[in-house]
Parts: C-alpha cells; sequence; structure tokens
C-alpha cells in the first residue's frame, strides 16, 4: 500500500465516533496491517498471516531532492512504525523490523500478539492514571486514604 493513502484511512479511523473494525482473513501485509491495529477491534479468522515490514521505497529525481525525501520519509515512517506496532511487536521485533527483518505471523501468533498488545496498553493506561491521581503520602511514608 501507499503511505499516502494509509495515513488519508488511519486520519479517517482515527476520528470517527463509531467502533472500527478489521477483519483478518487471509493475508494481512504491510500497510493492511497498520491499517488493522488502528481498529477498535481486531477479529482474526483461522486462514490468517500478516507481513509486519518496514517501508519499501521507489523514488527517482536529482540527488538532492532524492535524499531530502528519503531523510523526510525515514522520519516520518519511523513515527508511523513506532506507533502502530507498539505493544503488538516485543521491541526487538520492532527494532529488528525497522532494519529490514521481515515479520510474518500466522493466525495463532496474531492473536497472541493482539493479547500482549491488549494487556501492554492496559498496564500503560494503568500508569498513566497513578501519574493523574497521585495518593497522598503521609510523614511515616505510608498511602494516606482519600478523603
Amino acid at each position: 500500500g501507499r503511505m499516502d493513502g494509509l495515513h488519508t484511512i488511519l486520519e479517517a479511523v482515527k476520528h470517527t465516533k463509531v467502533d472500527t473494525t478489521a477483519i483478518i482473513m487471509g493475508e494481512c501485509a504491510s500497510a493492511a496491517s497498520i491499517l488493522a491495529l488502528h481498529c477498535n477491534n481486531v477479529h482474526v479468522t483461522d486462514s490468517a498471516s500478516m507481513l509486519c515490514h518496514h517501508l519499501s521505497l521507489h523514488v527517482g529525481g536529482k540527488h538532492n531532492d532524492v535524499v531530502a525525501h528519503l531523510e523526510h520519509i525515514t522520519r516520518t515512517s519511523l513515527n508511523l512504525m513506532r506507533s502502530a506496532y507498539e505493544g503488538f511487536l516485543t521491541e526487538e521485533e520492532l527494532t529488528e523490523m525497522i532494519k529490514g527483518r521481515e515479520i510474518y505471523l500466522d493466525s495463532d501468533e496474531i492473536i497472541q500478539h493482539l493479547e500482549a498488545r491488549q494487556k501492554y496498553w492496559e498496564g500503560k493506561h494503568e500508569v498513566l492514571e497513578q501519574a493523574q491521581n497521585p495518593q497522598p503520602v503521609t510523614p511515616k511514608g505510608k498511602a494516606a486514604k482519600p478523603k
């Protein structure tokens, strides 16, 4: 898929007020995996497989223009990869993917990664809630009960 088209769809998904659902049936590769992971719900069929990889590029033009374009695409694609696959891929998998490894997952592995992502986001949400609502500390160092 193309990054510009993917970004357009992702913005629509982010700003819709309805729940979004991805149904992974057969191969869900590249931009499709990023789109699926931006949906509120992901259903995985028995035939599902997923390919996660970093950007493939086809650029041409004057040298300086190509270099500037490549620097821009590298920066924006890294942000997209990290936000899309955060918690879904392990930090090691994400780093390897960004370095060029293609990660292939079957339906069971997709489900395992989705479950890991759910736990990751629940833990991150809990940490944010605790930071926003700190418990007062008594002089003895014990947490005081909120009034």
